[in-house]
């Protein structure tokens, strides 16, 4: 069921170890992007894309370009909440393929009004981008950004964090829930993953 949720999909990265646009790189078939979206759409009232990109304008949801260029994530999390509709907003990199809806939807579930929600896993493996952000950050990030502090940890260090924990316990769990491409070599390993599914 759809809530008052807006899906961030964060898709501005240089991509320097792909050495082109990785979210419309083809995997299995559709570009890797397609898999953010898909898995977005089942939660979430509305979906923007933050990139520079003119071309994910093709995909039929609205393009943000980066308010400040070439800060990474934490620039694309800044320019998604700073234009969501939404208190809570799930960001989401483009290059996680293997993520579900009911990952998604735990996540929400055990959202306990703090201002992010993350996922923590196999060795406190942590997930800044795939997890539940409130809009009432924004303060806090505008703050890092100005001192030039760009460190998504940094930030978690400085606001109430959910941490949420995430194991072979829970039946929407699999071993590369959270496989990220990164490079052409992962992305030879997901096409790899996505024949055997």
């Amino acid at each position: 069921m759809k809530q008052k949720i807006t899906g961030i999909i964060l898709s501005g990265g240089k991509s320097s170890r792909m050495g082109s646009d990785k979210g419309l790189l083809v995997l299995h078939g559709k570009p890797l992007i397609q898999y953010s979206i898909e898995v977005l759409k089942e939660l979430c009232s509305e979906i923007i894309i933050c990139t520079n990109n003119p071309a994910y304008e093709t995909f039929g949801f609205p393009v943000i370009k980066d308010v400040y260029p070439d800060l990474g994530p934490i620039g694309g999390i800044y320019t998604g909440l700073l234009n969501t509709n939404s208190d809570s907003n799930f960001v989401l990199s483009c290059d996680m393929p293997f993520i579900n809806s009911q990952a998604l939807a735990y996540l929400l579930s055990k959202n306990n009004k703090s201002l992010v929600s993350i996922p923590i896993h196999d060795q406190n493996m942590i997930e800044p981008l795939c997890a539940l952000y409130s809009k009432a950050i924004l303060p806090q990030l505008t703050k890092q950004i100005r001192n030039q502090d760009l460190k998504i940890m940094n930030l978690q260090k400085k606001i109430d964090v959910n941490w949420v924990k995430m194991d072979s316990s829970f039946e929407f769990f699999h071993p590369d829930l959270f496989f990220n491409v990164n490079d052409q070599d992962s992305l030879d390993i997901a096409e790899t993953i996505m024949r055997q599914v």
